[in-house]
């Protein structure tokens, strides 16, 4: 599990589509897609129902989804703490 893998479960699950994901991301479909298949893989549960309407986070998907979010809010507090303080 990786911070790329986070946010990618993050954003798909915020904006319901791995393609809008993906552009949000700066990055290809294909890449936010393996992103959350390798994820599901690791953890052994499916995180998304994928539907014509687009993804919609399972139960494990919410949960980890709500995890994530806190802990990439976290990193980018502890970021913010440990820069130097910019010049004003």
């Amino acid at each position: 599990m990786d911070v790329r893998q986070l946010r990618a479960l993050v954003t798909v699950a915020e904006v319901g589509s791995v393609t809008r994901a993906a552009e949000l991301l700066h990055l290809v479909q294909p890449a936010v897609t393996r992103q959350i298949r390798t994820l599901e893989e690791e953890l052994g549960v499916p995180l998304f129902e994928r539907t014509r309407q687009g993804m919609r986070p399972t139960e494990a998907g919410a949960i980890m989804a709500d995890r994530a979010r806190r802990a990439l809010n976290e990193l980018e507090r502890a970021r913010a703490e440990v820069q130097p303080a910019r010049a004003r």
